[in-house]
């Protein structure tokens, strides 16, 4: 399994890349394709030196290369945790990427790339989500009773509530996130009302932990 590059003909479909060079035991799983620009496309492959790592093409040989070695050495930034879940994905955000990442030392971050090492950056420390979603200009994601917002840089990285502020009995994610204009709606659980349809306006001021951060029930 590596990265191959093709013009819709059987003679433009070729290999570009074999990033973990060997047999047909060795892969390096090129995963989650997203393009960056109009020139470019990032994704997670393997190789030995450096474990599962981020990667981008710029549908060259010669242009194929590793961004960043997050994790360094031969331990995986991207774990089975990550790059194996069906929510692990690199997310467009204007020119640039955003993704969840591990480094090792800091733990589960959420990251920001435009391609090169240098502007391969951590935002701020998260949990791994549990459901996601996202606007033209907003990354929305859940874990436990909590809902977190990005606009892609630290300072606006942050949770904007809970929906069981003092965590009393069961706790479960907003879970289905689908964003529709500026309004997020998804599936909320309190103790209370049990499963209903809840929405978050975007575009309103969004209160911080210990309220509901914005978020309103509608059924």
């Amino acid at each position: 399994m590596e990265l191959w590059r093709t013009d819709g003909t059987a003679a433009g479909t070729a290999l570009l890349a074999d990033i973990r060079a060997g047999d047909e035991r060795s892969d390096s799983n090129p995963f989650s394709l997203t393009a960056l620009g109009r020139r470019n496309v990032c994704f997670s492959a393997f190789d030995d030196s450096s474990g599962d790592e981020l990667w981008k093409s710029d549908g060259t040989t010669a242009g194929t290369e590793r961004v960043a070695d997050i994790r360094p050495g031969s331990t995986s930034t991207f774990t089975s945790t990550f790059r194996f879940d069906r929510f692990f994905s690199l997310i467009g955000f204007g020119d640039e990427l955003l993704f969840f990442a591990n480094d090792g030392i800091t733990g589960n971050q959420l990251w920001r790339t435009d391609g090169t090492a240098d502007g391969t950056v951590a935002l701020a420390k998260v949990p791994y989500p549990e459901n996601i979603t996202f606007t033209r200009d907003t990354l929305l994601f859940s874990r436990s009773n909590r809902l977190w917002r990005s606009d892609g840089t630290a300072s606006g990285t942050a949770p904007i509530g809970r929906l069981n502020p003092a965590r009393k009995g069961k706790q479960f994610p907003p879970n289905y996130l689908e964003a529709i204009g500026s309004t997020v709606y998804f599936d909320g659980w309190q103790e209370r009302s049990g499963k209903e349809l809840w929405s978050l306006d975007l575009s309103a001021a969004l209160r911080g932990e210990g309220s509901s951060g914005g978020m309103a029930g509608l059924l």
